[in-house]
């Protein structure tokens, strides 16, 4: 099945919101994406959660900066990596509605001709 969206997930140092925030993700009502998680290099536990994570659920993929990149060096990381038809981002610091992705996917087959979608 050919992925339909790619969220983007970087993180340094997030360990205390990270599980939250990839649980939010993970309890999607639209099932059919790839959660792709940045880590910058972090100093605290946020790699071993992102790899936890990524150990239960096929769609979850980490990938490791050597070195402290920043949030857009970051986040081109994670886009370079996508297979997602449709493109998305997130911190780690925040919390997706359950509904995030439907309501994204829903906004874009309304608006075929459209550059950018935010819902």
């Amino acid at each position: 099945m050919t992925v339909e969206i790619s969220a983007i997930l970087p993180v340094y140092n997030g360990g205390q919101y990270l599980a939250a925030s990839i649980e939010s993700i993970l309890a999607q009502s639209f099932k059919n994406f790839e959660l792709i998680i940045v880590d910058d290099a972090s100093i605290d536990d946020s790699l071993e959660i992102a790899k936890k994570y990524a150990a239960m659920d096929s769609r979850v993929r980490v990938l490791e900066n050597a070195e402290n990149k920043k949030l857009p060096e970051s986040l081109n990381v994670g886009f370079a990596s996508a297979r997602g038809a449709y493109w998305t981002w997130t911190s780690h610091d925040n919390l997706y509605r359950s509904n995030a992705l439907e309501k994204l996917i829903a906004a874009i087959k309304n608006a075929p001709d459209a550059v950018l979608v935010a819902a």
